[in-house]
């Protein structure tokens, strides 16, 4: 680990290469290890070190870090840059806070057509990860998380097991990879199934900093049921919080690989987001293959 425990209220790194320039997108991923004897400890009394990560001026995201632990932190955001470099910036919450630190830091580039990034150029602010979540693994298996070489872009995807009790559906045939997202095969391959509903929570996400933020949830379906041959076979609706969010009507998975939808919901009620999947087309249950999701932050 780099430890940074001057006296200067925060400290930079300006990444640059060849590829940075004004317009292009990049992948930052931020790893925080403090191990099990860090170099000092935390200034409040819970244990845990706090201090915030800034990228081009724009606050990132908080990091707290237990001490003593463990685990290792890795933190994924999308930015674009504004010029020939990208500044990276770790500081203190408060003046006399806990000094940042930290153990890695990558910056990959992106392409420009992936639903994220096409989204920042609205916004044109950064995009923080928080997950990408690939459903349907069957409960034996041994994949914890998939990143590269299975996925070209280097995105963490973490395994979510089913239950004993979830139903999975699984191929291995070849799944067509050209969608815009360029999801590795391996994610497609394995599906969530049930009925009348899916319904999973999400908790701890970070509140809405700002009017002109918001959440974005990024779903895939991918049909693998030979059975399902004409649309209009397996269609269902997705709702956050209770609130209906397809409103433009029922998805059909056989016409919709992915469904892009904004979590425009008050911070303060989306402390915790609940997604629900009911099914409007039995016999045949709902599906659910991945589900990112984003905070979109516009720049300072």
């Amino acid at each position: 680990m780099r430890l940074f425990d001057g006296n200067q209220s925060k400290y930079c790194y300006s990444l640059t290469n060849s590829l940075v320039e004004a317009g292009a997108f990049f992948l930052v991923r931020v790893g925080i290890w403090g191990g099990v004897t860090p170099p000092y400890t935390p200034k409040d009394s819970d244990g845990i070190f706090r201090f915030k990560m800034i990228v081009d001026a724009t606050e990132w995201r908080n990091v707290n870090a237990t001490y003593g632990s463990t685990d290792r932190w890795t933190f994924d955001m999308y930015t674009r840059a504004q010029r020939n470099s990208i500044d990276f910036c770790l500081a203190r919450i408060t003046s006399d806070g806990d000094a940042p630190f930290l153990s890695t830091l990558e910056l990959r580039p992106l392409p420009s057509t992936l639903t994220a990034t096409m989204a920042m150029n609205f916004t044109n602010g950064i995009a923080n990860c928080l997950g990408h979540n690939d459903y349907g693994v069957p409960a034996d298996s041994d994949v914890s998380f998939t990143r590269y070489n299975f996925d070209a872009l280097d995105r963490i995807w973490i395994s979510r097991k089913a239950s004993a009790t979830d139903e999975v559906n699984t191929t291995t045939l070849a799944i067509d990879v050209s969608q815009r997202d360029e999801l590795p095969s391996r994610i497609l391959q394995t599906t969530l199934m049930g009925g009348p509903y899916i319904s999973r929570r999400y908790s701890n996400l970070e509140p809405e900093p700002e009017p002109n933020s918001a959440h974005i949830a990024e779903f895939y379906f991918a049909e693998i049921d030979p059975a399902v041959t004409v649309p209009g076979q397996r269609t269902f609706n997705i709702y956050a919080n209770e609130e209906l969010k397809n409103i433009e009507g029922e998805i059909d998975v056989l016409q919709a690989w992915e469904q892009i939808l904004l979590m425009d919901i008050p911070w303060f009620l989306l402390l915790t987001q609940r997604v629900k999947l009911p099914s409007i087309s039995l016999p045949l249950p709902l599906l659910f293959t991945h589900l990112s999701l984003w905070l979109s932050r516009s720049s300072k």
